[in-house]
């Protein structure tokens, strides 16, 4: 718990209630969405965001790839001309190598002089095959890429329920209707491989719970919860719960209702466009001023009643001499806003963490 708890500033994610016709158009078409059309949703690099009344996402794949450049190239702290905040966070956070197995991310920086993007390609293609995403960027002789991919895909051996009533979502005094899936009514006699897949490491009552779902090598994590002031703390919360509580499951009659989640989204980190590179350890020439060019995450994301599939890919680009307990029925219905996250069994640091404010990231349908 101590290590997790150094380590909380990695991980977070992002939900949205006013979106334009528009932009949930692409969310439904799986297509990916730029951040800057959803009204009701943040990303973050870090674990450290405030939570408010917006959806909030975060993925650990840029502080990866901020701690490659740190680590394989400017080999101390990034310093930056004016420093925003995230980058101060970033430098002191880590994201450790041991929660992930290798085979499910890539995380590499190096010089466009030592053909760094054909080193990635190729270590991409290696590891994920078919399932590989192509980096296309240009990168000058001089200048440095850092980047990372994380791939999950994850099935129950079982698959859930798809619930044919949907769940009446209630945020900010207000209601949608989101696709479900789970299981409408335990019966041990019918559904017992599905409440295999499912244990409940905290019950206090039908409005604060935490549910486990099981996949072979990972697991998901839903904790209807009362949030703390930020990702980090409403996490440590609901990790604490767990420690402190016995681990339960499923008896007759009990109920499982999730919402699908589904969201395809890109996000620049703005705040770091142009900024300038103060280190001098690390320049290949001593008259070269560097700047960061670019600064993106990509993060795909579903949650269905077959499982979850994750792809998230981020990008740093610095150019070199240019600026840019009693009985009881049980009704886990996660119905109001809730935390998500997603880590590997092996491991207690998430490498996934979501805020469900509101449905925007949700699969919307009618009553």
């Amino acid at each position: 718990m101590n290590k997790y708890k150094l380590l909380t500033g990695s991980l977070l994610f992002c939900f949205i209630v006013g979106v334009s016709a528009n932009a949930f158009s692409q969310i439904a078409k799986d297509e990916k969405i730029d951040s800057t059309k959803l009204s009701s949703t943040q990303i973050t690099p870090h674990l450290l965001e405030k939570i408010n009344d917006k959806n909030i996402i975060y993925c650990s794949t840029f502080q990866m790839a901020w701690a490659s450049l740190k680590k394989n190239i400017i080999k101390e702290e990034i310093k930056l001309l004016q420093p925003p905040t995230t980058a101060t966070i970033l430098n002191k956070q880590e994201f450790p190598e041991n929660a992930l197995e290798e085979s499910s991310y890539v995380a590499m920086a190096g010089f466009g002089k030592d053909d760094i993007v054909k080193k990635i390609n190729n270590e991409l293609r290696m590891k994920f095959k078919n399932n590989a995403p192509v980096v296309n960027e240009k990168i000058g002789y001089y200048d440095i890429f850092a980047y990372s991919f994380l791939y999950k895909e994850l099935y129950f051996n079982t698959a859930f329920e798809r619930l044919i009533n949907p769940i009446e979502f209630k945020s900010n005094n207000k209601k949608s209707y989101v696709s479900a899936f789970g299981i409408n009514s335990f019966d041990s006699s019918t559904n017992n491989k599905l409440a295999e897949q499912v244990s409940i490491p905290y019950y206090k009552n039908d409005n604060e719970f935490i549910l486990k779902l099981k996949t072979a090598k990972d697991d998901i994590l839903l904790a209807e919860l009362p949030k703390k002031e930020t990702l980090s703390a409403t996490l440590n919360y609901s990790q604490r719960l767990i420690s402190q509580n016995k681990e339960t499951y499923l008896t007759e009659g009990d109920s499982v209702k999730i919402p699908i989640i589904k969201f395809n989204i890109g996000h620049s980190y703005k705040e770091f466009i142009g900024k300038e590179l103060l280190n001098t350890n690390f320049k290949p020439n001593k008259n070269i001023k560097y700047f960061i060019a670019k600064a993106t995450q990509d993060t795909k994301f579903k949650l269905d009643e077959k499982g979850a599939i994750l792809k998230s890919e981020s990008k740093i680009e610095v150019k070199a001499g240019c600026a840019l307990i009693s009985r009881q029925i049980k009704n886990l219905t996660f119905n109001k806003p809730f935390l998500l996250y997603m880590k590997e069994n092996k491991s207690s640091i998430p490498y996934l963490v979501i805020w469900v404010e509101n449905p925007e990231i949700l699969e919307k349908t009618k009553p």
